[in-house]
């Protein structure tokens, strides 16, 4: 689908979700963000670094109570075992979020500014750059025999 098209179409949504098993920083909800789409997201990943106290979403809990212990039978299982034990917050989330939609766009117009200000090229080139001085002077530390600080 062009990415036109997906914008229009997720403008016209009243919240983004993703319930995901695990996950990183998912680049779909940052363009959810970006397009001011309040969010719903499981508790893993960087689900936290994007909604901050409830700001512009909601979290809900993983799926999962430990991730370690997740099968592929699990996951294919299409949701139908208990290990579930998420849906009736998703699905309050979703109520919470439907009942007040103009109040809760209002709020998640914060999530644009967010991506603004707190993801862009350069940030991301300077903190490459600064992990690589880190893990390059640690190297070279220990290549002279001193001990990395």
């Amino acid at each position: 689908m062009p990415k036109k098209d997906l914008a229009a179409l997720m403008k016209l949504s009243d919240c983004f979700v993703l319930p995901s098993f695990f996950e990183g920083c998912s680049i779909a909800a940052l363009e959810a963000m970006y397009l001011g789409l309040p969010l719903i997201l499981s508790d893993v990943g960087a689900a936290r670094d994007l909604i901050e106290n409830g700001d512009i979403g909601i979290i809900i809990p993983n799926a999962f109570s430990n991730i370690d212990d997740i099968s592929y039978s699990d996951i294919m299982s299409e949701g139908k075992s208990s290990f579930l034990n998420n849906v009736d917050a998703l699905v309050n989330a979703m109520i919470m979020i439907g009942k007040d939609r103009q109040g809760w766009r209002l709020r998640a117009r914060a999530g644009r500014d967010k991506i603004v200000k707190g993801y862009s090229a350069k940030r991301m080139s300077d903190d490459y750059i600064s992990c690589f001085r880190e893990v390059m002077g640690s190297r070279m530390e220990r290549a002279n025999g001193i001990e990395p600080s």
